[in-house]
């Protein structure tokens, strides 16, 4: 769920969320299965015609939780599997979230479960992601300084200035080359709601969630980048900003329109906006809206190291995207969010047997659990210096020695667990 449909080899590579549970199987002979989440698979085989408010009434977390304990049915009955075949689940991001949830809704069929880089506590206001990002620009030890934070601080602080007059939003529009021909005219940057969208968009440059300190690419390494903005002859640092953006975005011009957000996430056909072949963007935001939040902003009185002056990337903002795309109230996103957490016991699951694993510098653990529980058997793994889950990717010889540790760390705790059963 929450990524594009399964390949035919996740049972053979396991792919970026599954590599590590093929290798514990292996270890211990257990049979492997792969589970598609509902409204994350092709086209050719959806369950629904389109991508309507009326059909999405049927994509939930708790509805593909009871997809899970079906098929433990249909599997156990089909291999004529046993009480003493122990079910642990696996998975990193949303997958993570649901290995954790499944465990904790239904401790009969599922013995254990491996819960990486999993948000666990829903939440509205998101601001702890961009918190977790100026920590990772600042971390030495995947290639980031005080002195890029400094840098990054400052650019977006310029364009705060600059935002609130028009000579200012002339000068941005021209260095960032921002589109004119939306429907705001020649000042789209004068409408708050484009200024966010100016703001987020650029906010992704300095760092990636998916950081990999080996990676050649500016998007995945946060080295590299902070070179970008630490390189004076690039000029001050708005202009080392605006290299980097024209080094990852290119140089065309510079979509900022909200409307156009709007009209993205109205689509409802199968293979359009949200081309389901690849990934339905539409499915995830409407998770967002009736079940987990997770609207990243950027509050004054955080540590976002964006443009918060002017306010413009707000939890409001992000809730009236709901309003506008599903119908939601703002007020239901927020009590969707208390139910769900009230559902599934957020940081504080009354459960046994869930190992979670986190990054350090990845933005989502600002969510997740990252203390071992002294009441429960709920270990917590916390990986220096990683990002998103890299652990259940396939094993490289350049991965980090944290994740290659990680890794072992994993297997033994798992092991450990199944010499109880």
């Amino acid at each position: 769920g929450e990524s594009d449909p399964m390949h035919d080899d996740i049972l053979i590579t396991g792919e970026e969320h599954c590599a590590l549970m093929l290798t514990a199987a292996a270890e211990h002979g257990a049979l492997v299965a792969a589970v598609e989440h509902r409204f994350y698979n092709p086209k050719d085989a959806y369950p629904v015609a389109d991508l309507s408010v009326d059909n999405l009434r049927f994509l939930s977390s708790t509805q593909a939780q009871a997809d899970l304990a079906a098929f433990h049915l249909h599997l156990s009955t089909a291999m004529d599997l046993t009480d003493s075949n122990r079910w642990v689940t696996w998975g990193g991001s949303y997958p993570g979230v649901m290995a954790a949830w499944t465990r904790y809704k239904y401790p009969h069929l599922f013995y254990a479960a491996v819960s990486s880089s999993a948000p666990v506590e829903n939440i509205a206001n998101m601001e702890g992601y961009n918190n977790v990002v100026a920590k990772a620009i600042a971390d030495e030890a995947i290639g980031g300084s005080e002195e890029c934070l400094s840098v990054v601080k400052a650019s977006f602080s310029q364009i705060g200035d600059m935002l609130v007059t028009q000579e200012g939003r002339a000068s941005l529009m021209a260095s960032f080359n921002v589109s004119t021909d939306g429907p705001s005219g020649a000042d789209p940057l004068s409408d708050p709601l484009n200024q966010e969208e100016f703001t987020t968009d650029l906010s992704y440059l300095p760092y990636s969630q998916s950081n990999d300190p080996a990676s050649d690419s500016l998007e995945d390494n946060v080295a590299l980048t902070c070179a970008v903005l630490l390189d004076e002859s690039n000029g001050e640092p708005l202009e080392r900003l605006v290299a980097l953006k024209n080094a990852v975005y290119g140089t065309d011009a510079m979509g900022v329109e909200y409307a156009d957000s709007i009209a993205y996430m109205a689509d409802e056909s199968l293979d359009g906006n949200s081309d389901t072949d690849v990934f339905c963007e539409r499915c995830w935001f409407y998770q967002t809206c009736t079940e987990v939040g997770f609207y990243q902003t950027c509050d004054p009185d955080s540590a976002c190291p964006f443009t918060s002056t002017p306010w413009v990337n707000t939890l409001s903002m992000n809730l009236d995207l709901c309003t506008l795309t599903f119908g939601i109230s703002n007020t239901s996103v927020l009590s969707n969010v208390d139910t769900s957490n009230a559902q599934y016991g957020g940081r504080t699951p009354d459960i046994d047997r869930i190992l979670y694993v986190n990054g350090a510098d990845d933005p989502w653990s600002s969510q997740s659990i990252l203390e071992s529980s002294t009441v429960h058997d709920l270990p917590a793994i916390v990986v220096e210096g990683a990002s998103h889950h890299p652990w259940t990717h396939p094993p490289l010889d350049s991965d980090q020695q944290s994740v290659k540790d990680a890794r072992v760390a994993i297997q033994a705790q798992v092991s450990a667990w199944l010499a109880l059963a």
